[in-house]
């Protein structure tokens, strides 16, 4: 299981964990390619920048099976994302 905290806001007034497990930076598309910690950096970020201060999950999960495309999964996909307001 990894962690990937978020500290957003311009006061910090709230933090987002997300928890997940490494079928997702296991992830392997049809060229054999890995999705790795950068593909997964670059699917937050860009998630993320089309939904604001929120993260969801269901925009994630459909970023890394667009990438897997037609690739049969070879590993369970796990993803949590849990917002704090401080």
């Amino acid at each position: 299981m990894y962690f990937l905290t978020q500290m957003l806001g311009e006061s910090i007034n709230f933090c987002k964990i997300t928890i997940y497990t490494d079928g997702i930076t296991e992830a392997l598309n049809n060229n054999l390619e890995m999705l790795d910690m950068e593909g997964w950096k670059k699917i937050v970020e860009r998630v993320k920048a089309l939904s604001g201060t929120s993260l969801p999950v269901e925009g994630l999960l459909a970023e890394v099976k667009a990438f897997i495309g037609d690739a049969e999964q070879a590993d369970d996909i796990t993803l949590l994302v849990i917002t704090s307001h401080l």
